[in-house]
């Protein structure tokens, strides 16, 4: 069930809620039910403030202490799944990068998908794989990106981590 769920995220759930609030509009014309006056903005204002809850937000500093970063080295750390396509089609990137990297940055690879990383999934609000996240030595995020890893992106942002 978590595999088949494993694509949704606040963007999607946005979409539901609209669609949610579209088929309730069209239901009002329907029937013509006083009813429907009052159920969608309850509905509409209700779902935004739980997708809002969801979405992602400030990233707490909570990571030195999850024990994934080592303090006083600088940090990539991959969320992926082994079903992204976009997570294999990154694999190439990530491993030269962290070949040329080996000696000065610490690669770090989350697996979404298993149930002792649901945690830090949620810590630091991930809501689509493949995600980076960069930590300086002092464990700060100082960069985030989601999508297909691209050496013309991270690569300068991994220069300016080890410049700091």
């Amino acid at each position: 069930m978590t595999r088949f769920l494993g694509f949704i995220n606040h963007h999607s759930l946005m979409l539901a809620l609209v669609c949610l609030v579209l088929v309730l509009v069209f239901m009002f014309y329907k029937t013509k039910s006083t009813l429907f006056l009052l159920v969608i903005p309850i509905v509409s204002v209700a779902g935004y403030v739980f997708i809002s809850l969801l979405g992602p937000g400030n990233i707490s500093d909570e990571i030195k202490m999850a024990g994934l970063i080592p303090v006083g080295q600088p940090t990539i750390v991959e969320f992926m799944s082994p079903n992204c396509m976009a997570c294999l089609a990154s694999k190439p990137t990530m491993s030269a990068l962290e070949i040329m990297f080996q000696d000065e940055v610490k690669f770090v690879s989350i697996d979404v998908l298993r149930e002792d990383s649901r945690d830090e999934v949620r810590k630091y609000k991930v809501r689509s794989t493949p995600t980076y996240i960069f930590f300086n030595s002092t464990g700060e995020e100082t960069f985030r990106t989601s999508g297909v890893a691209r050496t013309r992106i991270l690569k300068p942002e991994l220069s300016k981590l080890l410049s700091h």
